[in-house]
């Protein structure tokens, strides 16, 4: 094993290990959002072409055949707020998957409940072993509310969910870190540019996040995403501090290392 693997694969492992460990607060979020303030996934993924995640899938099952499933994948699905509303909305029409990398048993023994009598498949595991637990090709739909900060590897998870989606699938994502060599801003913009020249992403600053965060809406016109991106063989400490929903005057304080990439520069001739 070379030495960058050798960093890609701890960088990981460590990554997922602290976020699996089970902390004190709950993130989750529904479909529409909820009496408490929260907004849902509605409202905090990006828009494609003027229409939200919940408008794009029952464009799709409008679109159906009587005897189609619509198959909608969460990535970061947490207690799966956002899969119980989708199979209260659409029921057998769509079919619900979700991975969080804790099952949050402590917190939402209804949502447990909710889960088992629905349908819903809801896995725990690492989004950076996407393939383990999803086939490529399987999905209409891939949405991916504030997961991204909290993996180490990014970008690679962001191929494998490119990967997962059916050909003419769309993406959805929120909280997207740009994790390049030096934080350039000029940089993060050669990246974004090239997301949307060649392959049609939607890509705008998330304003939830005081970070250079990005919103991701796309659809998959190419068979795979290939980014002028390689490991720059560094790691980056990244602090959280996520107030306790229920009670905003606690919080918890951790931190993981985040891989580092650098652009590579003849991909983009």
């Amino acid at each position: 094993m070379t030495q960058i693997a050798e960093i890609v694969r701890n960088a990981r492992n460590a990554a997922f290990k602290i976020d699996s460990q089970g902390h004190k607060y709950v993130t989750t979020r529904s479909l529409k959002g909820d009496v408490m303030g929260y907004v849902g996934y509605n409202q905090s993924l990006p828009q494609w072409n003027g229409q939200n995640v919940q408008e794009v899938i029952q464009s799709l099952v409008d679109d159906a055949e009587s005897v189609t499933q619509v198959h909608v994948l969460d990535l970061g699905c947490g207690r799966g707020d956002f899969l119980i509303d989708s199979e209260y909305v659409w029921e057998e029409r769509v079919g619900l998957d979700g991975l969080t990398s804790n099952p949050y048993d402590d917190l939402s023994m209804f949502n447990q409940d909710q889960l088992l009598s629905s349908g819903v498949r809801k896995l725990v595991g690492d989004a950076q072993n996407l393939p383990r637990f999803f086939p490529k090709n399987s999905y209409d739909v891939v949405v991916s509310c504030e997961m991204f900060p909290y993996v180490a590897d990014p970008w690679s998870v962001l191929k494998k969910m490119y990967d997962a989606l059916k050909p003419q699938g769309h993406g959805f994502i929120s909280g997207f870190p740009q994790v390049l060599e030096g934080d350039l801003q000029e940089d993060n913009e050669r990246v974004t540019q090239f997301m949307q020249n060649e392959y049609g992403f939607v890509c705008e600053r998330d304003q939830e996040w005081d970070k250079p965060y990005y919103k991701f809406s796309f659809r998959k016109w190419h068979k795979r995403l290939k980014l002028p991106l390689v490991y720059s063989g560094g790691v980056r400490d990244v602090d959280f501090c996520i107030a306790h929903r229920r009670n905003p005057r606690k919080f918890e304080r951790y931190s993981i290392q985040r891989l580092t990439y650098r652009i590579a520069e003849d991909a983009l001739d």
